[in-house]
């Protein structure tokens, strides 16, 4: 549909007499191919870390200069008007050479930076992947409560958390100061049972930042 789109939109241009170029290009696609790859390697009982890097991505490339020119084949048989002598691809040094420069140039204009933001990781992949591939849906889950027993044997804490298992890497209890629930226990210990029955006392902290009662 895209390249009906942009077809039509160049020939219109053209016979209103205008200079117009549909210019050809490919994507690398890199988790989509990497994927492909992998599952290749696997019918052969490899993995991409026993090829390491180098060997990895040279494989890859021989999967691009077999699989990877089926889009403008298709687009030629589509008779879209486009300058077949220009066509492009991602991973072309020239490419990757403009791609650094525009990055270049947006960063000295203040117009791009880094940041601590929290991503989606792909495990298998072993690297982030853009939020436009991830695909999100609502589930219903269980809210656990704990109770932690304080060390003076006044009382307990209730600490609630959706994953259980991450209590047992529990190191600290932090409290809202402006939260009367709880400023009563600012200072104290709690008692945390390991399931080996090791008892470790965990000092309360004050966290400023955080909203009620967290772990």
């Amino acid at each position: 549909m895209f390249a009906t789109i942009e077809d039509i939109l160049t020939r219109f241009h053209h016979m209103r007499g205008r200079h117009t170029l549909y210019l050809p290009g490919t994507n690398h696609a890199v988790i989509a191919t990497q994927l492909v790859v992998e599952k290749e390697l696997t019918k052969e009982g490899l993995t991409r870390d026993q090829l390491g890097p180098e060997n990895f991505l040279k494989r890859v490339w021989k999967w691009k200069e077999e699989k990877g020119d089926y889009i403008n084949v298709h687009m030629r048989r589509l008779g879209a008007s486009c300058d077949w002598d220009r066509s492009l691809f991602t991973l072309e040094e020239r490419m990757s050479a403009a791609v650094a420069e525009a990055f270049k140039r947006l960063h000295d204009q203040g117009l791009i930076y880094r940041g601590d933001y929290m991503v989606s990781w792909r495990p298998t992949l072993r690297t982030a992947v853009s939020d436009l591939e991830v695909e999100l849906s609502e589930e219903k889950g269980k809210l656990y409560y704990f109770r932690y027993p304080l060390s003076d044997g006044s009382g307990f804490i209730p600490v609630a958390t959706t994953p259980p298992e991450i209590i047992l890497g529990d190191t600290a209890l932090c409290v809202h100061p402006a939260d009367e629930r709880y400023s009563q226990y600012v200072g104290k210990t709690v008692v945390f049972q390991l399931p080996d029955e090791i008892s470790q006392s965990l000092e309360m902290n004050t966290l400023i930042e955080s909203l009620g009662l967290v772990h």
